[in-house]
């Protein structure tokens, strides 16, 4: 089995972390960012991966990251996006300086440090993109809130956006779909007239969502960030498992898998 070169941003903990073990337990090498120096150091002397203390929403810190790459694994096959975080407060009380950071660590940030690896992996031919997306659709449908998922373009445009068929054939949208426990609405009226119904009766999709926590909420063991990491190890190719041979139980259907030559 080719050994491969992993950056992992944002792995220090959670599905970063689980990605970080995997690689590591299948033989990898793997340089990984994360903002907690003592849980850098713990999981860097647990896995023998290289951890760097750095803010994917700082471009010097993103050029710094990278050229540990250069120097330490000769460059970079499996960029893996994992950083961010959320913010959360009140209607009414959001503040809009809180939510410009989390946007310049959970999408400039990623636009940044991909665009500095992406020349690595044209040079080479060859690599990998992981970018970990929101499970808060999930989230809502565990706490039985109503979700509304927009299929189309914020600028004028009313009808379903290629770019969002994209994302549903090749991600968890289509299961969260298929399940009947969100809305998906394709159009300026569709939106309107899903809100109206939720705010007149909150119930309605209940028992969609109660199928949704069933189908993708099946085990509450403390495994979920590995069964994530196994996830995304499996679409790249690479059968793995915990390092201690405790298999990974993933349920559902067949994944779909979009991987894309680097020209």
């Amino acid at each position: 089995m080719q050994t491969l070169r992993f950056l992992v941003t944002g792995g220090s903990q959670g599905i970063g972390s689980a990605i970080v073990e995997l690689a590591r337990a299948g033989g990898h090498q793997v340089v990984f960012t994360g903002r907690n120096e003592s849980l850098i150091e713990k999981l860097a002397q647990k896995t023998g991966a290289h951890g760097l203390c750095a803010d994917v929403s700082s471009g010097d810190d993103n050029a710094r990251t990278v050229e540990a790459c250069r120097q330490r694994m000769g460059g970079v096959d499996v960029l893996v996006n994992n950083a961010g975080y959320a913010y959360r407060a009140e209607i009414g009380d959001l503040d809009v300086e809180a939510m410009k950071k989390m946007f310049d660590t959970n999408v400039f940030g990623l636009v940044d440090i991909t665009n500095r690896v992406v020349p690595l992996l044209k040079s080479q031919q060859r690599g990998d993109i992981v970018n970990i997306a929101s499970t808060m659709a999930i989230d809502a449908a565990v706490m039985d809130k109503p979700v509304v998922a927009v299929a189309f373009g914020v600028k004028g445009q009313q009808t379903r956006s290629k770019f969002f068929d994209n994302i549903f054939e090749h991600s968890h949208y289509r299961k969260l779909v298929e399940t009947a426990g969100l809305r998906l609405v394709q159009s300026s009226n569709d939106l309107a007239d899903a809100v109206r119904s939720y705010l007149v009766d909150p119930t309605i999709d209940g028992p969609g969502r109660s199928r949704l926590r069933e189908e993708l909420c099946f085990q509450l063991d403390g495994q979920a960030g590995m069964r994530a990491a196994s996830v995304v190890l499996c679409e790249l190719g690479i059968s793995q498992r915990l390092a201690s041979g405790q298999a990974i139980k993933i349920r559902g259907g067949e994944r779909q898998s979009r991987r894309a030559a680097v020209h």
